[in-house]
């Protein structure tokens, strides 16, 4: 999302994301329609099919899920940077929440349903608790990818708003400068060592728990080696969590973050 661009191209670069949505969510509801009546009537592909429409249907929708977030937090950025009306961030909480209740609720849904289908291989009496979930996951993901569009037309006719209302920079390439909004700080990314380290001792722990779980349901049954890979898993997770907190807690209190946020403070 780039803002101070003309409107005709941000309008037309907005009309092109929301076909991208919407073709990659009309593909992932025809692909979970199919993947439906193979599993009605039985046929062996439903395994398969079910799984690349579940995984395409998540995708796009954490993938709006990504954009909607960037470009609401590039408005209120920009709200509060140049000083423009707080209405324009009201109008933006509106329909925030509403978005993300939509997206969470249609990915519960189908991560529910995949999870599932993959257990009726060991637990066959899951059949028709998986059939239900599994209509109410299509007119879920249904309903909601229209919601979808709707909220990202709306958010595109708002940062098209904050495009025409950002003043126009006097050089090519640098930012426009306007008096900030009283109480705005510029938001300040610090990655660190350690911050980084602990994500990614937290992402191998709940790789491995996931992984087990997928073992468990649909190739064989764990038994003892649970108590292995629980506490493994578990223990990675602890280490990333207390690394993670550690590296923020430095970052926080290290002089060179200080010093930026002093100069964050002075710059607005």
């Amino acid at each position: 999302m780039h803002f101070g661009a003309s409107r005709r191209g941000s309008v037309r670069g907005s009309l092109r994301v929301r076909r991208l949505f919407s073709c990659l969510n009309a593909f992932s509801l025809a692909l979970l329609v199919v993947a439906a009546m193979f599993g009605y009537f039985r046929q062996p592909q439903h395994m398969v099919i079910g799984l690349f429409a579940d995984l395409g249907a998540v995708f796009a929708l954490c993938l709006s899920l990504a954009l909607f977030i960037g470009a609401a937090k590039l408005v209120k950025e920009h709200v509060g940077r140049y000083n423009l009306d707080l209405e324009l961030v009201e109008r933006l909480n509106r329909i925030y929440h509403p978005f993300l209740a939509t997206v969470l609720v249609c990915t519960g849904l189908l991560v529910v349903v995949g999870v599932l289908g993959g257990a009726l291989l060991v637990y066959p009496r899951l059949g028709t608790v998986h059939g239900v979930l599994a209509v109410l996951g299509i007119l879920a993901y249904g309903i909601g990818a229209l919601r979808i569009s709707r909220f990202q037309a709306r958010l595109s006719d708002i940062v098209s708003e904050v495009e025409d209302r950002v003043p126009e920079s006097e050089s090519p390439g640098v930012p426009a400068t306007a008096e900030a909004r009283e109480g705005f700080v510029p938001d300040v990314v610090d990655w660190t060592r350690n911050s980084t380290r602990g994500r990614a001792w937290m992402a191998a722990g709940a790789t491995i728990l996931v992984a087990a779980l997928h073992v468990e349901l649909v190739v064989t049954a764990l038994g003892w080696l649970w108590a292995v890979v629980g506490v493994l898993g578990a223990t990675l997770l602890g280490v990333g969590v207390g690394v993670s907190r550690g590296g923020g807690r430095a970052d926080s209190s290290s002089p060179g973050s200080r010093a930026r946020e002093d100069e964050a403070r002075r710059s607005s």
